[in-house]
């Protein structure tokens, strides 16, 4: 997916926009033109793009292994 960093505690990350490449637990690898960057999760909020569809995210929320997330969002609903 397409991603911006909306806003970060790290000033430097803000801004950030590129392709999510990979992720982990605490953080998303975005392939920016200016190379790969880690962003932590924990740290930012993220506006994803999907065509038309755009989808603001408070990466505090998402701060879990994306093979549990399904399991761990249907708990708690």
């Amino acid at each position: 997916l397409q991603v911006k960093v909306i806003e970060s505690t790290d000033k430097n990350k803000a801004g950030i926009f590129g392709t999510v490449i990979d992720e982990s637990k605490n953080l998303f690898l975005i392939k920016t033109l200016k190379g790969v960057k880690m962003v932590p999760k924990k740290e930012a909020k993220f506006l994803f793009s999907l065509d038309e569809e755009k989808v603001l995210v408070d990466g505090q929320k998402i701060v879990v292994r994306p093979e549990d997330r399904v399991k761990y969002f249907w708990r708690r609903s």
